[in-house]
């Protein structure tokens, strides 16, 4: 009943989602993570009156150097959380912007920028390869190529 509900609700309000805001929210917000975690790392009354006011459950790191080769997670309370939400997003916006065939606009690679840069300060190896594989995965989907291959392999060689 569940799974018939989200599926009932989305596409009773799939004209009225707007999938462009939501990229871009997407992108302002890991773009912002990041952002506020360096100010908060660089400046101690930053990192005190980000915890205060962005309600965070642990104070933000405190030097901009990652910890003993470790990760750096900003002002999020795990790295690993971080990484995947940049992951996600960038996938996102990847796919929004195959599908709809939409302009990069400079507004929008620098927010990919800085979500990357996120990625690869919180040093998340996972998430970063379930990146690149998914967005393999998507363009061999898109270009029927990986169809193609499955079908010749279960059923061979069409003569």
């Amino acid at each position: 009943l569940f799974v018939n509900g989200v599926f009932f609700i989305f596409y009773k309000s799939r004209e009225y989602i707007d999938i462009e805001k939501i990229k871009i929210n997407f992108l302002v917000s890991g773009s912002l993570i990041v952002l506020i975690g360096i100010l908060s790392s660089l400046y101690n009354y930053l990192n005190y009156f980000s915890y205060y006011y962005l309600g965070l459950n642990k104070f933000g790191i405190k030097s901009f150097a990652s910890i003993d080769g470790n990760t750096w997670r900003g002002i999020s309370p795990s790295a690993e959380a971080a990484g995947e939400y940049f992951a996600f997003s960038i996938l996102f916006w990847i796919i929004v912007n195959k599908l709809m065939s939409s302009k990069i606009s400079l507004f929008e690679g620098l927010l990919v920028i800085i979500n990357l840069y996120g990625l690869l300060r919180s040093n998340n190896f996972a998430a970063a390869v379930s990146l690149a594989v998914l967005i393999c995965i998507f363009y061999l989907n898109q270009s029927n190529l990986l169809t193609k291959v499955l079908l010749i392999r279960i059923f061979g060689p069409v003569s």
